[in-house]
């Protein structure tokens, strides 16, 4: 796996007991030529540590959403 970038810290949690962290990774596709790029996603405490388990989404499908929403509220309203 090829980083594309160290983890970064993005935000807290509303009440502010947590950070979020990300990174976006890419994993070269065998049979395509093509890569695909993962959203690494973390909460971590102050301290540092990990909080469950590191949440992985794929950035196509992130873009999807992203504009079916967009798409919805252009339509409707927020």
């Amino acid at each position: 796996m090829t980083k594309i970038n160290q983890w970064e810290h993005t935000g807290e949690t509303v009440d502010g007991k947590l950070q979020i962290w990300c990174k976006i990774d890419i994993i070269p596709s065998i049979d395509a030529g093509d890569n695909t790029e993962y959203l690494k996603m973390q909460y971590r405490d102050n301290n540092g540590n990990v909080m469950g388990t590191t949440q992985v989404y794929p950035v196509n499908q992130i873009k999807l959403l992203h504009s079916l929403i967009d798409n919805w509220y252009m339509k409707h309203g927020k």
